[in-house]
């Protein structure tokens, strides 16, 4: 679930008045969310909204995916720059899934 708040921090990230485009903020939020997911990373640290690293690879993630007023270049960029920030995530052991067996 996307919080008022959180959804309030993202608008202003992209620069978007009125909420017109929640709808949309949120599908991009929540597919975010998922990738880190995929990769591992805790559900508790992914939904956490008050963390800044998680905060900004879905703050480039929006950007990435969103676009609105960005070319295709500018989108790409956001893009690699949400992996990095992911491949970033998944080597930190402090926001990975503990695999059974492990401590």
């Amino acid at each position: 679930m996307v919080t008022l708040a959180f959804l309030a921090e993202i608008r202003g990230e992209m620069r978007i008045e009125g909420n017109e485009f929640d709808r949309e903020l949120v599908s991009k939020i929540e597919a975010a969310r998922g990738e880190l997911r995929e990769i591992g990373i805790r559900r508790s640290c992914v939904n956490n909204e008050r963390n800044p690293l998680i905060t900004a690879a879905i703050v480039t993630y929006v950007k990435a995916e969103f676009g609105l007023g960005l070319d295709a270049k500018d989108r790409a960029d956001y893009r690699e720059a949400f992996e990095m920030k992911r491949y970033k995530l998944s080597m930190s052991c402090d926001y990975l899934e503990r695999k059974r067996g492990e401590g």
